[in-house]
């Protein structure tokens, strides 16, 4: 075991491949890691410890944790997760142990999209109109009672999966049925507590997510990061750039809202990622995430602002008291944009070319499917092909180095 100086930590659900940088990232801080898991599946390097129980069954990772906190040898400081799927487990393990965290009845609020609406509405914060969808039958109360166009979404989910824009009765008829009939087959689907869905109001405006930091209900860091138009009526995500384009009124407004938000729900430690929409009605909560934001969004923080979101958020898990410098103007202008299949099939050939990868105006291009893969589109499915992000000294050289360099990365699918 690692010397009894360094600090323990329990780390719920691995993430393996695609958290694999935060993993490093633990490693290079000298934590001792353990992991909360229903197998190992990762290399030995990233991990010193492992508690394996089933992660759909709260009562059994309670158990098992005790279990191996009863070895006197054993010990956590505390814990945290990267993981949507598993965030409120975390929140009853670390109520349950007594530590940081955010408390669990908050947790099921929040990660329930419904019970967050009715929450926002009960407290009298920015919501849009919405209502239950669970048959047929409602679709004649949802016709009077809300205004087209209207969204579709899961209660639960992830990566702006079966989230439909409808413009008609009609359509949000079929499209109700296409759900029904696709959703059980998502990948994730699985993890969700179930595959009910809602409707609401479609909100203007533009969309975006605010990265915070949190600690004893004070945000010390926060960023804001434009996300680009969808592909309506679906709303896989398209691309971003940071730091936000917005005025400093819409982001000052932006920022009080999600305070206020997160405040009112007793949301008080944590690293967290906000979206939200700036409207023409004002600024408008879409969802909480209650862990680090996926994909592109460590990269974006450390390089445009050099916040190591994964530092702080280990850090507040622990109940270290934290203190972030931001700079006044970002360190670098980031544009991201995502690779989408334009059609199903399968994937017969990935070409990044070289000057792609050399390119001064690349930070990273990523590739998250392999080739023989097969990919499908929405309503089917909801995935992507990867990313890549530019960066430059001003918002219009990292948009001029990602329109330069995107063509340089294709796939040929058949």
């Amino acid at each position: 075991m690692k010397e009894s100086n360094h600090k323990y930590v329990l780390l719920v659900r691995s993430g393996y491949p695609s958290k694999e940088q935060v993993l490093k990232r633990l490693q290079d801080l000298g934590y001792y890691v353990i992991i909360l898991d229903s197998k190992k599946n990762c290399p030995d390097g990233l991990v010193d410890d492992w508690i394996i129980a089933d992660l759909s069954d709260n009562s059994a990772c309670i158990r098992a944790i005790e279990s191996y906190l009863s070895h006197k040898e054993h010990r956590i400081d505390g814990a945290l997760t990267f993981w949507e799927e598993v965030v409120t487990l975390t929140a009853e393990i670390t109520e349950r142990f007594g530590w940081v965290g955010i408390p669990k009845k908050t947790a099921e609020e929040i990660k329930n999209k419904y019970f967050f609406r009715q929450a926002c509405e009960r407290n009298n914060l920015p919501v849009p109109h919405h209502a239950v969808l669970s048959s047929e039958a409602d679709l004649i109360s949802i016709q009077e009672n809300l205004k087209f166009p209207l969204v579709i979404k899961p209660v639960y989910g992830a990566a702006s999966a079966f989230v439909v824009k409808v413009d008609s009765i009609e359509e949000l008829r079929e499209e109700y049925e296409t759900i029904k009939k696709h959703i059980e087959s998502f990948w994730l689907a699985p993890e969700w507590i179930n595959t009910n869905v809602f409707v609401e109001e479609y909100i203007d405006g533009q969309e975006v997510d605010i990265d915070i930091l949190l600690q004893d209900g004070e945000i010390k860091f926060f960023s804001i990061t434009d996300n680009f138009q969808t592909n309506e009526p679906y709303f896989v995500e398209t691309g971003q750039a940071a730091p936000s384009s917005l005025s400093k009124e819409k982001q000052d407004a932006l920022i009080y809202m999600a305070s206020k938000v997160l405040k009112v729900l007793n949301v008080g430690n944590g690293c967290i990622h906000f979206e939200a929409k700036s409207s023409s009605k004002g600024p408008v909560p879409i969802e909480i995430n209650l862990r680090m934001g996926g994909d592109e969004v460590y990269s974006f923080i450390k390089h445009a602002w050099g916040v190591d979101l994964v530092d702080y958020a280990v850090l507040i898990a622990l109940g270290e008291k934290i203190s972030v410098h931001k700079p006044e103007t970002p360190n670098l202008y980031l544009e991201g944009r995502y690779f989408l299949p334009q059609k199903e099939g399968k994937i017969v050939d990935i070409d990044i070319d070289d000057e792609a990868k050399k390119s001064n105006g690349v930070l990273e291009v990523h590739i998250s499917k392999k080739k023989d893969e097969a990919v499908y589109m929405p309503p089917r499915d909801f995935d992507y092909l990867g990313w890549i992000t530019a960066k430059g000294e001003s918002a219009q050289s990292a948009h001029s180095n990602l329109e330069s360099n995107y063509p340089k990365v294709s796939f040929v699918i058949s």
